[in-house]
C-alpha cells in the first residue's frame, strides 16, 4: 500500500516565464552557462521557500523551472494574497527581465509517496491540482490568480522526505526524455526495477489530476550510446503490457543537477526537450507514442508532419512510434569479440567496475549490449 495523504490545502504553482529561451542562450557557454542558470534557479526556489516556511508551507516538488508547494488550508485568502504578491517580486524578477506566474488554489489534494530511481518521492493528484494546472496554462506572464474550490477536511502536511542525494554540479547532458501516462497498478517498485533493468531512469512523478505521470530519462546517470534503442523499447513494450497508456518523447541538451532547500532536495531536469515531450503527451491519444524527432531506420513510424508547440519558435517534426523495424534484423551478427566478451563477463561476475575503452567506431556500445 502506498502511503497516501489527502485533504484540503492551499496549492501553490509558480514558474519562470521565458526561461527556456534563456537556457538556449546560456547553453552555448557550456559549464559556465550551466552554473549561471543553476544560480538563478537556486535563487528562485530557495527565496520562494523562505517566504512559504514561516506560514507553515513548503516546496513539495520541482518540475523544470516551476515548483509545487502546499500551505495550510486555514490561511485566509488575504494572507495568501500577500504571499502571492511577494512571490511575484522575488529578487530574481526584480533584478532581471524575467517574469513569473503564480497560481494559488484552495482545494482537495491527494499526495502519494511513489518510488523513483533515486528513492521515494511525492506525487500530487486531485481536483485542486487539475484546477491549478488549467489556470496556469492560460495565465499571462507577470500575473497571479487565486481560486477557492470545493473543500474537504484539512490536510495534515506530512514531514519532508529524508535527504539522500549527494552534491552534483549542474551541467548540460545529451538525453532522451519521455513523459508517460501510467495506470495506478503500474506505479510501484516492480515497474521502477523493470525500467532500471532496461537502462531507463525514472526521474520523478509529475502532478496530474487523475493519472500518474512519469518523467523517464535515457542517458542519465550514465550514457551508453544506446539511449534511443532503450527508450523506444521501453515505451513500446510498456504500451503492449498496459503499463503506459500514452507518451511523448524528445531528445537534446538538458540541464541536470541536484537542487536542495531546507525542506526539499531533488535532481532537476530542465530544457527544451522536456517542454517538447510534455506538449506531445498532451497531443497524444490513447495508445500513442509521439516523438519530437525522426528516429533511426530501425523503427517503424507514422509521420505526423510538423507542428508549432507552445513555447517553441520553430516547428517540431512529429512521428508516431509504431514498432521495431524489420531492418534491425539485417544488422550483421556480432563476431570476433568472443575473448573480450568472456573477459567482461568474468570481471562483472566478480562485481568489478569495468571501463570499456577504445577508438571511436570500434564497437564499444555493441560489446556492452551483447
Amino acid at each position: 500500500m502506498k502511503p497516501i495523504v489527502e485533504g484540503t490545502a492551499w496549492l501553490i504553482l509558480q514558474d519562470i516565464g521565458s526561461f527556456t529561451h534563456l537556457t538556449e542562450t546560456y547553453e552555448q557557454q557550456g559549464a559556465a552557462g550551466a552554473e549561471r542558470l543553476g544560480g538563478m534557479l537556486r535563487s528562485f526556489f530557495r527565496n520562494a521557500e523562505a517566504i512559504l516556511l514561516p506560514h507553515g508551507g513548503r516546496v513539495v516538488l520541482l518540475v523544470g523551472d516551476a515548483y509545487w508547494a502546499l500551505l495550510p488550508s486555514s490561511l485566509s485568502r488575504e494572507r495568501i494574497q500577500e504571499i502571492v504578491e511577494r512571490l511575484l517580486h522575488l529578487p530574481l524578477f526584480d533584478q532581471t527581465p524575467l517574469t513569473s506566474r503564480v497560481v494559488a488554489v484552495r482545494g482537495p489534494v491527494r499526495m502519494e509517496r511513489l518510488p523513483t530511481s533515486e528513492g521515494p518521492s511525492w506525487s500530487l493528484k486531485g481536483y485542486g491540482v487539475d484546477v491549478a494546472r488549467k489556470l496556469e496554462e492560460r495565465l499571462a506572464a507577470g500575473k497571479a490568480e487565486i481560486r477557492e474550490v470545493m473543500t474537504s477536511r484539512p490536510m495534515h502536511l506530512p514531514d519532508p522526505l529524508p535527504f539522500y542525494l549527494s552534491p552534483e554540479p549542474l551541467r548540460f547532458l545529451e538525453l532522451h526524455v519521455a513523459f508517460a501516462m501510467v495506470p495506478e497498478r503500474a506505479a510501484g517498485d516492480a515497474w521502477v526495477q523493470w525500467l532500471q533493468d532496461h537502462g531507463i531512469y525514472l526521474a520523478k512523478w509529475i502532478p496530474a489530476p487523475r493519472h500518474h505521470l512519469a518523467l523517464l530519462i535515457a542517458g542519465y546517470p550514465y550514457a551508453s550510446g544506446m539511449e534511443e534503442d532503450r527508450m523506444h523499447r521501453v515505451l513500446l513494450e510498456g504500451r503492449h503490457r498496459g503499463w503506459i497508456r500514452r507518451a511523448g518523447g524528445a531528445r537534446g541538451r538538458v540541464l541536470v543537477g541536484r537542487i536542495r532547500g531546507k525542506t526539499f532536495e531533488e535532481i532537476m531536469f530542465f530544457g527544451d526537450p522536456l517542454n517538447v515531450a510534455s506538449r506531445l503527451l498532451q497531443q497524444a491519444q490513447s495508445g500513442d507514442v509521439l516523438l519530437g524527432y525522426h528516429p533511426s531506420r530501425f523503427w517503424k513510424i507514422r509521420a505526423m508532419g510538423s507542428t508549432i508547440l507552445r513555447g517553441r519558435r520553430r516547428p517540431v517534426p512529429v512521428d508516431a512510434l509504431v514498432a521495431h523495424s524489420r531492418e534491425a534484423e539485417k544488422v550483421l551478427p556480432f563476431t570476433g569479440r568472443e575473448e573480450e566478451q568472456q573477459k567482461l563477463r568474468d570481471l562483472l561476475a566478480q562485481k568489478q567496475v569495468v571501463a570499456v575503452v577504445g577508438p571511436a567506431g570500434v564497437g564499444k556500445p555493441r560489446l556492452v549490449e551483447e
